[in-house]
Parts: C-alpha cells; sequence; structure tokens
C-alpha cells in the first residue's frame, strides 16, 4: 500500500504475480464507491421509513373511529339485549339449550349485520376525510354526541379544572372603535 505522495513505489509493481499495489487514487475511487453505496442505501432507507409512516398514520387515523365503533357495538347488544328479553318472556319456559340457541341467533344476526358496516368505517376512517364517515356513522346510528362536541366537552372540563377563563377578561377601559366608544354607544 503506497499512500505517499508522490508515491514511493514503481506502479509497474502490479504486474508482478500475488502483488497488489493501492495508491491513493485506488483508495479515492474505493471511497467514492462507499459514499455512493451509503447513498443509495440512505435513500431506499428512506423510503421504507416513509412507507412506514404512512402505515403507522393510517393505523392512527383509523383508531379515531374507535370510540364510534365501540358506541354502535354497545347500542347493537344493548338493543339485542332488550329484543331478547321480551322474545324469551312470550315464549315462555325454554331449556336451556333452546335458550342457548335462540341467544346464539341474536348474537348472530347482530354481528352479522354490524360486521359489513363496521369495517367500512375502519377503513374509511384512514382517508383524508374519515371524519365525515364518522360523523356520519354516529348520525346514523343515533349514537349520542358528534366527535366534535365530546371534545367541545372535553375542553370544558379541563378549563373548570384548571379554572382558566375560556376567553381573556375584557379591560375596563374599551378601546374606542370607528371612533366611538363602547361606553358611549351603550355597549
Amino acid at each position: 500500500m503506497d499512500v505517499s505522495v508522490p508515491r514511493n513505489i514503481d506502479p509497474d509493481v502490479r504486474q508482478v504475480d500475488n502483488a497488489f499495489l493501492f495508491d491513493i487514487d485506488d483508495l479515492e475511487s474505493h471511497i467514492e464507491q462507499n459514499r455512493e453505496e451509503r447513498r443509495l442505501e440512505a435513500t431506499r432507507a428512506e423510503s421504507i421509513v416513509k412507507d412506514e409512516v404512512e402505515v403507522i398514520l393510517k393505523w392512527l387515523q383509523s383508531l379515531k373511529a374507535t370510540p364510534t365503533i365501540i358506541a354502535l357495538r354497545q347500542r347493537a347488544d344493548a338493543l339485542k339485549q332488550a329484543e331478547l328479553q321480551k322474545a324469551l318472556s312470550r315464549l315462555g319456559t325454554l331449556t336451556p339449550e333452546q335458550q342457548e340457541a335462540v341467544e346464539g341467533l341474536a348474537s348472530g344476526i347482530v354481528n352479522k349485520l354490524l360486521h359489513g358496516p363496521l369495517v367500512a368505517l375502519k377503513s374509511a376512517a384512514q382517508s383524508s376525510n374519515g371524519f365525515v364517515y364518522i360523523e356520519a356513522a354516529r348520525l346514523f346510528y343515533d349514537l349520542g354526541q358528534s366527535l366534535l362536541e365530546q371534545q367541545a366537552v372535553n375542553v370544558e372540563d379541563v378549563r373548570d379544572e384548571t379554572d382558566v377563563p375560556a376567553v381573556p377578561p375584557a379591560s375596563k377601559e374599551e378601546p374606542e372603535q370607528d371612533g366611538i366608544s363602547r361606553q358611549a354607544s351603550g355597549l
């Protein structure tokens, strides 16, 4: 290996069998080749990270549908239980196997009815306008407050707990608006 400048070893040494000569020029080309390979790998790594971030962001977006999915499932189960109790009271005395069959029938119907809409809701929630689908489901299935209303209530709860006013108090001396003070205008 000849790393001196000027060279100390004659380049013709490369002609000798089993003799390998590396000089500064060779090292620079290897370094540049390694840099290029690292740049390519960095580009590939950035692409992988970008793809995985998109997957995670879609997953996080789909989580916004979770409260609505839970509320819909709870509402359906409550309706199922109420209707099941009515039906069982009308049917009279049933054997445990018959009662289990009726309950299984009710559960199966609810699960089959909800499966498609819940899968579609979770998928739609991943889109850029997923919030619209979530709010539509809350409205169509009468699930109570919209997510926006729930968030507003949560913000009010936080304000109550921290005693931070929602709007800063007005100063005693109001600035004039269009040349008329608030006191003079009766406001």
